[in-house]
C-alpha cells in the first residue's frame, strides 16, 4: 500500500519545509526590526510567533489534505508462508459443475 508520490510530497512539504521556512524568515525578521527598533532578542519572539501561526495553518491544510485522500494498493508482497492458492466459493461452483 502506498500514498501517491503527489501527495505524500505536498505533506511533507506542509508539515515539515512551511514551518521551518517561517521560523528562519520570522527570525530573520525579527532581527532586522529588532535592530532598527533597538529591542534585543526580537529575533527569538518573531521566529517563534511565525513558526505557531504558520504551523497552524499548515497543520489544517494537512488535515484537509489527509482526509481527501486515501491510500492505494500498489503492490501484494508474498511473505512465503502459504503456496497454494486461494480458491473462491465462485470458483468451486464453477468447477463443479464443468470439471
Amino acid at each position: 500500500m502506498g500514498i501517491d508520490k503527489g501527495i505524500k510530497t505536498k505533506g511533507y512539504f506542509l508539515a515539515f519545509i512551511i514551518p521551518l521556512l517561517s521560523l528562519i524568515f520570522g527570525a530573520l525578521a525579527g532581527h532586522i526590526v529588532g535592530k532598527h527598533l533597538s529591542i534585543p532578542s526580537l529575533e527569538v519572539m518573531a521566529g517563534f510567533i511565525t513558526l505557531l501561526l504558520v504551523s497552524f495553518f499548515s497543520f489544517r491544510r494537512l488535515k484537509i489534505l489527509d482526509s481527501s485522500s486515501s491510500m492505494a494498493i500498489k503492490s501484494v508482497i508474498s511473505d512465503n508462508r502459504f503456496s497454494g492458492s486461494i480458491e473462491s466459493d465462485e470458483m468451486r461452483r464453477y468447477s463443479e459443475y464443468f470439471v
